[in-house]
């Protein structure tokens, strides 16, 4: 038993010194490696100088190009005048000559200027009196004949003269002719100033202006009273 008490230390004792033994080794090469590398330090890049830069040289200049030719052919031709329809048998030459007169007698004969205003000029028309537009003769018939010449049995003719104004109104009546009875010469002027309608006269400007009317007017007893 004493024998073998002593053997689990000696087994202690070598797997101590085994791993030491490593550990040397272990740091022998880690000083071994340590010693063979290197630190790298970057150079610093060179400065540029502005001498130093190099442009490239401008290009060529381009090569002129061929014009081509000019390959129209140009044709001359000589005008032809064509032929006239008619034959040019004489050519009538004239001479023209031209003399001024002296500037003095042009000056003379020129007539002094009319300064005189025209008149202004106006349509001329014909002038005339006023017109009925309604028949004479219907203006008096023998209903309007007075009782009291009918049974005195008076007859005659009348002349009568009316006024008419511009707008073709009668504006009078006059006896010019009596017919010797104040009865038959009151019924001519009362029926005709009446019943007679006008258009009024123009004078030669084209204006409506008035005038007189004249007629006659004849009273004669009918057969069947």
């Amino acid at each position: 038993m004493a024998y073998a008490d002593p053997q689990p230390h000696t087994c202690k004792r070598i797997a101590g010194v085994t791993g030491v033994a490593l550990v040397h080794v272990v740091l022998a090469a880690g000083l071994a490696v340590g010693l063979t590398v290197k630190v790298f330090t970057p150079e610093p890049e060179p400065r540029v100088r502005t001498t130093d830069v190099r442009l490239d040289p401008p290009p060529p200049d381009p090569k002129p190009t061929d014009t081509p030719p000019d390959t129209t052919q140009v044709v001359e031709s000589t005008p032809v005048a064509p032929t006239p329809p008619f034959e040019i048998t004489q050519i009538a030459e004239f001479e023209t000559v031209t003399e001024l007169a002296p500037l003095d007698e042009v000056i003379r004969v020129v007539p002094p200027v009319d300064t005189t205003p025209l008149a202004p000029l106006t349509p001329q028309f014909d002038a005339h009196g006023p017109l009925p537009t309604n028949g004479p003769a219907g203006w008096i018939t023998n209903n309007e004949y007075p009782t009291r010449s009918l049974m005195r049995e008076q007859e005659g003719t009348a002349s009568y003269a009316l006024e008419v104004d511009a707008r073709g109104e009668v504006q009078g009546c006059r006896i010019t002719s009596s017919t010797g009875h104040r009865l038959l010469d009151q019924a001519t002027c009362r029926w005709v100033e009446r019943r007679a309608e006008f258009d009024p006269g123009i004078n030669a400007r084209g204006e409506p202006v008035g005038g007189t009317y004249s007629g006659t007017v004849t009273w004669t007893i009918p057969d069947d009273r």
